[in-house]
């Protein structure tokens, strides 16, 4: 006994989608066929393929949710860029996205929201997390996340981070103190403080230097 290859089984899943409206209705007893051999789910294409495929209706929320990643998707990176282009693709096309889809939907367009540029040491809070901003070696920025005292890798995180907020002033010295009680390290390089005004501060006199913050 065949079983069904996967291209036939993604194939069933896209007719079923083009026929929803169809298949609730008069069509509704073909999502009861049995597809557990190649022999039927070859006769479920079939049948599928005679039920004519449903008006396309356009809901206008949805089309202003797509309308809106288009808009902002010069603020993504090229990756997500591409990614964003071909969910709007596939809805422009079928008129309607999958729930698993729109879930990618609404996560690239938080990443447009950019509402800040940060440099290099630069900290940021970012949908509850916090974030430094580092160069790689080829001087492009990329961020890491604060996981207990160390600052972890975060690859693609730079769009996130953007739509956060930058810590400065006296919310950074709280921060940077708080961490330096804590772990006895730099916010900023994560070294160890043996200095009792560098643990106080939660930062060395260079880091201190290279931020324009106050120390000793």
């Amino acid at each position: 006994m065949s079983l069904p290859s996967k291209k036939q089984t993604r194939f069933i899943q896209t007719l079923v989608e083009d026929r929803q409206q169809a298949l609730a209705g008069e069509y509704a007893h073909l999502l009861q066929h049995p597809v557990n051999t190649l022999q039927e789910a070859s006769a479920l294409i079939e049948a599928l393929l005679k039920v004519e495929v449903d008006p396309r209706v356009v809901d206008p929320a949805e089309q202003a949710r797509i309308g809106a990643l288009v808009d902002n998707m010069p603020n993504l990176s090229p990756d997500d860029r591409d990614f964003a282009q071909s969910l709007a693709t596939q809805f422009n096309a079928k008129g309607r996205l999958s729930d698993r889809q729109w879930l990618f939907v609404d996560q690239l367009a938080i990443k447009t929201e950019a509402t800040c540029d940060p440099q290099e040491g630069d900290i940021v809070w970012a949908h509850g997390n916090y974030y430094i901003v580092r160069l790689s070696k080829h001087g492009r920025p990329y961020a890491s996340v604060l996981r207990g005292r160390n600052w972890e890798y975060a690859p693609r995180h730079m769009p996130l981070v953007r739509s956060g907020r930058i810590v400065t002033g006296d919310e950074l010295a709280a921060f940077a103190k708080e961490y330096g009680d804590s772990w006895h390290r730099c916010i900023f390089c994560a070294l160890p403080l043996n200095d009792e005004r560098s643990v106080s501060a939660g930062y060395g006199e260079v880091c201190a230097g290279n931020n324009g913050l106050p120390w000793g």
